[in-house]
């Protein structure tokens, strides 16, 4: 049986250092961030309602003509939509083309408060959900930070240690889609990929999963299985209820000198068709 990732509770994570139940959830969350670099995030108080809206959404928006998805692309600062095999996240991967999937990149400018910020232009699809998109984003942020405060706290350092330096100006909001694989490679090692292994390059990561499975992780080179060898296998994240996963991202491990590390992880297609 593959290993689960442990489940940790923000709600409880947050409660006094006096408290024996975040004493508990700190725990957990060191045993987690040093075996895997990723675990599931339960009474993160992001509405249901509100994630499935933004996913209701987004799959209007992919649906739209690739004329209209272009609108608002601003490739200096990585900002809107990247085409179906534009990117490619493992360049030591054997084909030239690139992963399966289709995306497009939110930032700060949803809603464009303070000097100097300007609103990011949306496709007509995305401009309609643009409340939406700015509450998911918001709330992704506040979740983010207290994340990250729990971080500090399992290195032993000023829980708000992170705070300063992560203003909201680099946050991101991605949406993500993966399409069906073209004939030709639907019986192939390059269809049942859609996101190439790799680690991700920010502080850390949120993900939003519907019911669909796909994520892998890797095991660290340093993981031992059962019968004490060392263990490289993939193993599956599945969706979880009420959970985002959470993982470090390469920032982290540079920032704490890798005590804390990120965690090459993939996409793999949940099933052929």
């Amino acid at each position: 049986m593959s290993p689960v990732l442990p489940v940790i509770s923000l709600a409880r994570l947050r409660l006094s250092s006096q408290s024996s139940q975040e004493k508990d959830q700190l725990s957990s969350l060191s045993a987690a961030l040093l075996e895997h670099g990723f675990f599931y995030l339960s009474d993160h108080g992001i509405p249901q309602a509100l994630i499935d809206t933004v996913f209701q959404n987004q799959a209007s928006f992919f649906a739209r003509p690739n004329e209209e998805k272009s609108v608002g692309i601003d490739r200096a600062t990585n900002l809107g939509w990247t085409p179906i095999q534009q990117e490619r996240l493992d360049e030591s991967r054997s084909t030239s083309a690139g992963d399966l999937k289709e995306s497009f990149y939110l930032g700060d400018g949803l809603d464009p408060a303070g000097e100097g910020k300007v609103q990011q232009l949306l496709p007509p699809t995305l401009e309609r959900s643009r409340t939406d998109l700015q509450a998911l984003w918001q709330e992704s942020r506040r979740v983010a930070i207290e994340v990250l405060n729990g971080f500090a706290k399992v290195i032993g350092i000023e829980n708000d240690f992170f705070t300063p330096h992560h203003t909201g100006g680099l946050d991101r909001l991605r949406l993500i889609h993966y399409p069906p694989a073209p004939s030709t490679l639907q019986q192939s090692e390059e269809g049942d990929i859609r996101a190439s292994q790799h680690s991700d390059y920010g502080s850390c990561t949120l993900l939003f999963q519907k019911d669909v499975g796909g994520l892998q992780v890797k095991l660290r080179a340093d993981s031992s299985s059962i019968s004490g060898a060392q263990d490289t296998r993939w193993i599956d994240v599945p969706p979880r209820p009420g959970c985002l996963v959470v993982n470090v991202g390469d920032a982290i491990e540079f920032w704490t000198a890798g005590r804390l590390r990120s965690t090459v992880h993939r996409v793999h297609a949940a099933e052929r068709k």
